[in-house]
């Protein structure tokens, strides 16, 4: 069974992985392609990512990604993510509210960074990617 991103989840991946950054790009590559299952923990979900061996990865371990807040309708609070990478290939999307019900629709929502400047852990390296 194929799986497809909610609305919500797809722009914020898209979010979160924006950016010109070759690493950048070969995470989204990573994520577009990638088998996904998702699991519902009652204040929010987790999207575990299984990527090809044969893809592209990144040469920097492990980092997170984790600067963008989502104003939910419903949530009083909204809710937070983090996107976790792990040997240099997508490992979790992990979106959480803060002790709210997480809501069976999300109709409404509303994306932002947390901060105007945009810092990753790969920008002070050099932005390479291997095979």
């Amino acid at each position: 069974m194929e799986f497809t991103f909610t609305r919500f989840e797809s722009e914020l991946l898209t979010k979160l992985l924006d950016g010109d950054s070759s690493v950048l790009e070969c995470l989204r590559w990573q994520c577009w392609n990638a088998q996904v299952s998702r699991k519902f923990t009652g204040v929010g979900f987790y999207l575990d990512f299984v990527v090809p061996e044969a893809c592209q990865q990144i040469e920097r371990g492990k980092f997170r990604i984790s600067d963008v807040h989502a104003e939910i309708e419903g949530l009083q609070f909204g809710a937070d993510s983090i996107l976790w990478i792990e040997d240099g290939r997508l490992t979790q999307l992990e979106v959480c509210s803060y002790e709210e019900p997480w809501p069976t629709t999300i109709n409404a929502f509303e994306l932002s960074y947390t901060s105007e400047n945009r810092n990753f852990p790969f920008e002070n390296q050099s932005d390479r990617t291997k095979r």
